[in-house]
């Protein structure tokens, strides 16, 4: 039952993400009235994660080496979500894909520190993950004059070898 007022919220409840038809029914002394809408429920992202797998990785302390022209994917997965959309950004350029396509690849054109990211919006939610290391993008270089650093070490401790270069693309020892 409402009063004169012409505004009237009706609540329901959906137990699950869905499209619903839903019909009203309205009556008063001199008359009844019937409408029908769509009611689209969504579920909320919940769990959103950010991978970053490419094909040749150096993982160093603080940043991860990847060679210019090299493309790299930034894949996310989410345990629950409806009509997901994602912006995967690449630090270089962002590209948003379509309805429920959680992985894009970039080809980086330019030397440079970058950071990913990855946000992905519904009509009833959003979430947003970056990545935990920077990315450096260099081009692919020999290495040249390499020398080592080392101190004495004391019987018993360890030995910390420091590795320089003068030039070369960043590298990773075995």
């Amino acid at each position: 039952m409402t009063d004169n007022s012409r505004a009237f919220s009706l609540p329901h409840h959906y137990e699950h993400a869905g499209i619903y038809n839903a019909t009203i029914k309205v009556r008063n002394d001199v008359g009844e009235k019937e409408i029908e809408c769509t009611v689209i429920v969504e579920d909320v992202i919940a769990n959103l994660t950010l991978a970053v797998p490419p094909p040749r990785i150096k993982n160093g302390s603080k940043f991860i080496y990847i060679s210019i022209g090299e493309s790299i994917t930034i894949e996310g997965k989410i345990r629950k979500g409806t009509s997901v959309q994602c912006t995967f950004d690449f630090g270089e350029e962002a590209i948003t894909k379509g309805i429920d396509v959680f992985k894009a690849t970039h080809t980086y054109r330019q030397n440079g520190n970058y950071s990913f990211g990855l946000t992905c919006i519904s009509r009833v939610s959003s979430a947003h993950r970056k990545h935990s290391k920077n990315v450096v993008f260099q081009k692919d270089e020999p290495i040249s004059s390499l020398r080592i650093v080392r101190n004495v070490t004391r019987k018993g401790e360890h030995s910390v070898f420091t590795l320089m270069k003068s030039i070369g693309t960043a590298f990773v020892c075995t």
